[in-house]
């Protein structure tokens, strides 16, 4: 990825913070390996490097500067789990989404289309968060995901605990894995050309 996208990246980002979705929760989570709020105005200086090198693609660092995946394991509601690291060798999306986020329908069809243009090379896991007060049951979300035509990988975070790991305050927000397994980065709101843009790059 180079440095054009990464800017790219970092500006969508920005504005999508100013008129992403959010939930009502009052948690509060730090991360040291990812990316935290931009906004706030208690930012130090550890911080701020720490959110810049969030946003710079691992290419570019040394081995011991990479940022490595946050494993984690999430039910598809049907009876089966599904680990992140298990899909390593291939690019990954981790977006963390919501059925009452119009900006998270918003952008589906994009990634519907992506994941049927990169089949085996792309992997794309919907975390859909049940910790948000606005979301509907489990059973629900399964229905109208049908209903949608999603065929990639819809994953339940059941107590939210996954997206407190990725510090998610925004939705939708998506992550960026490379197939060894190294974070790149997030974006808030994406649209197809620039995921083209992106995956152009990594695959």
């Amino acid at each position: 990825m180079n440095r054009k996208i990464i800017l790219i990246i970092t500006i969508i980002s920005a504005i999508f913070l100013l008129i992403g979705c959010t939930q009502n929760t009052e948690n509060q989570i730090e991360n040291d390996y990812l990316l935290e709020d931009e906004t706030s105005e208690n930012t130090n200086t550890n911080d701020e490097a720490r959110d810049k090198d969030a946003q710079e693609t691992p290419v570019d660092k040394d081995e011991s500067e990479k940022v490595p995946l946050v494993d984690f394991t999430l039910s598809d509601g049907k009876g089966n789990d599904h680990t992140l690291s298990d899909y390593k060798g291939k690019v990954i999306l981790v977006n963390f989404w919501g059925t009452w986020c119009p900006y998270c329908v918003e952008e589906m069809p994009y990634f519907e289309s992506l994941y049927q243009q990169n089949q085996g090379d792309l992997e794309i896991l919907a975390i859909n968060v049940q910790s948000a007060p606005q979301e509907r049951p489990v059973e629900e979300v399964l229905e109208w995901v049908e209903q949608q035509g999603v065929s990639y990988n819809v994953l339940f975070d059941i107590d939210g605990s996954v997206a407190q790991e990725y510090y998610v305050r925004y939705f939708p927000t998506t992550y960026i894995i490379d197939r060894e397994g190294y974070v790149l980065g997030y974006i808030n709101g994406l649209d197809e050309e620039l995921l083209e843009d992106i995956l152009d790059e990594l695959i």
